[in-house]
């Protein structure tokens, strides 16, 4: 969630040619999905651990 919003705040720079281009966005939002959807960095608070 903190990288999607650095993405944001990368395209309101105060000066036009310090925005990423759209197409940059656009990879950088991807690759944020993929992290997402591909389990990266998530962890998932409600998965049990079991024992034998």
């Amino acid at each position: 969630m903190v990288q999607l919003l650095q993405v944001a705040v990368d395209c309101t720079a105060q000066y036009p040619d310090r925005r990423p281009s759209m197409a940059e966005v656009t990879t950088r939002v991807e690759e944020l999905c993929r992290m997402d959807s591909g389990g990266g960095d998530i962890i998932d608070n409600d998965a049990e651990v079991q024992t034998a």
